[in-house]
C-alpha cells in the first residue's frame, strides 16, 4: 500500500467518524494554477478526481472550487497563490454552498 492510499483510507475514515457523530464534513478541491506555475492544472484536475472519487461513499460534500475559479476567472501574484480578490471570492463561493 502507497502513502497516499493509505492517507485516503485515513481521511474517509475520519470523515465518516466525523458524520457519525452529526458533523457535516466538505471536501473542498484544489483550485488552478497559473501558467507560470510548476504545477499543471491537468494534474490537479487528476488529483480532484482521486479525491472526489475516494470520499464519494462517505457522505463527504464535494465543493468544486477547481471549476468555480476556472469559469469565474482567477488571478495569482505567482502562478499559485491566489490575489486577495480571487481569495474573496472563493472564499464568498464557499460560504454560499455551505449556508453562511
Amino acid at each position: 500500500t502507497d502513502t497516499v492510499s493509505v492517507l485516503r483510507i485515513s481521511n474517509v475514515a475520519k470523515a465518516q467518524e466525523w458524520n457519525a457523530k452529526g458533523a457535516t464534513v466538505y471536501f473542498v478541491s484544489v483550485g488552478p494554477v497559473g501558467s507560470d506555475s510548476y504545477i499543471l492544472n491537468q494534474d490537479i484536475v487528476n488529483y480532484n478526481t482521486y479525491l472526489y472519487q475516494s470520499f464519494a461513499n462517505a457522505g463527504v460534500y464535494y465543493i468544486d472550487a477547481y471549476n468555480y475559479l476556472v469559469q469565474a476567472g482567477y488571478d495569482t501574484t505567482d502562478g499559485e497563490n491566489y490575489t486577495d480578490a480571487t481569495s474573496m471570492a472563493l472564499y464568498n463561493y464557499i460560504n454560499s454552498l455551505i449556508g453562511r
